[in-house]
């Protein structure tokens, strides 16, 4: 454009300001790392990778390496959520009892154990903040935590033992765990899940 014989430059397009991404962004892409983890696609290492870079990004860009080589999967219809649950009674005498999948623990979960073991899995709950307080007598309990969860474990046990193996979380822990146990000729062990081992083309031929 011309004004008075002189060109006036055209202003330039601004530049869309890059977009902050919000908490529920970041479990959205989470759970999808998970079904591609479920599908055979990623293993345990690449999800603990790109499940690092998830926590550390700020912008949406941030987040369209993790997911470039993998499928679309689209997003579940969200599912009626009873109310919460205050307090679980999980009881298990001379038998085995296992809590795996989907299920959903309650605020604070009471395990007693009496003769029998009990193996509980949080890898793939649906929660953020869970308390065990567990009771064993001539008996066992194993615990699964999620890695990146942070846990706060103690107790003691009399003519027994109790381990814990875990890894210190990186970046913002996705799940906080307090845990409890006390037994009398028993044990407790606190664990992360085992690691997939690659097998080599040797291996698979």
């Amino acid at each position: 454009m011309e004004s008075g014989g002189l060109p006036v430059p055209e202003h330039p397009e601004r530049p869309t300001p890059a977009i902050r991404i919000s908490d529920a962004e970041r479990d959205t892409v989470i759970n999808q790392l998970r079904h591609a983890m479920g599908d055979g696609r990623i293993d345990l290492a690449e999800f603990e990778e790109r499940s690092a870079v998830v926590y550390n990004a700020r912008f949406e860009q941030d987040l369209e390496p993790v997911l470039a080589d993998l499928p679309t999967v689209a997003a579940p219809p969200a599912p009626m959520r009873a109310p919460a649950v205050d307090r679980r009674w999980m009881v298990c005498g001379m038998s085995g009892r296992e809590w795996r999948g989907s299920w959903r623990p309650a605020r604070q979960n009471v395990v007693l154990t009496v003769m029998g073991g009990q193996e509980i899995d949080l890898t793939s709950v649906d929660a953020t903040d869970i308390e065990i307080v567990a009771f064993t007598m001539m008996g066992g309990i194993e615990i699964t935590v999620p890695r990146g969860a942070l846990v706060d474990d103690g107790g003691f046990f009399v003519m027994g033992s109790s381990t814990t193996k875990l890894d210190p979380p990186e970046g913002t822990p996705v799940m906080r765990v307090r845990i409890r146990s006390y037994g009398l000729m028993g044990s407790s062990e606190v664990f992360h899940p085992k690691k997939k081992k690659r097998k080599n083309r040797a291996e698979l031929e």
